[in-house]
């Protein structure tokens, strides 16, 4: 079950002007980190914002300075990289196969692209359905 409170005062979306944040410094939290990634580490924690005065809601002065939450996404290299090579070692080494065996240079080539592409829209359904 969820609750939801409407709030002017707090509510963070519902706040008309725009707020300029200039990002001088970069640290990853790994507590929150973790918790985005499983959100029910924080299902007790219903006023985080709130709670926590280093992400102080409203006018705080031209001289101080705040902590803001950055949501951005991160991209595993090596991970990538990996998928990468696997597919290409599938794809030609199965094309290497069927045209070594049938002796048909053009029958290899053909089922390299085809599991190349098989591989492909397999890549992107589970992308999709996993996000």
């Amino acid at each position: 079950m969820t609750r939801v409170i409407q709030n002017s005062a707090t509510d963070l979306e519902s706040q008309l002007e725009t707020r300029q944040v200039f990002v001088t410094q970069r640290k990853r939290d790994l507590e929150l980190t973790a918790a985005f990634r499983t959100p029910e580490l924080l299902a007790n924690a219903n006023s985080l914002v709130e709670d926590n005065a280093r992400f102080e809601i409203g006018h705080t002065g031209a001289g101080l300075e705040r902590e803001v939450l950055l949501i951005g996404l991160g991209l595993n290299w090596t991970g990538l990289l990996f998928l990468i090579f696997v597919n290409v070692i599938i794809c030609i080494g199965v094309g290497g196969v069927v045209g070594m065996a049938t002796k048909n240079v053009n029958l290899g080539v053909a089922v390299t692209s085809g599991v190349a592409t098989t591989v492909g829209c397999v890549q992107a359904i589970l992308f999709l359905v996993f996000k």
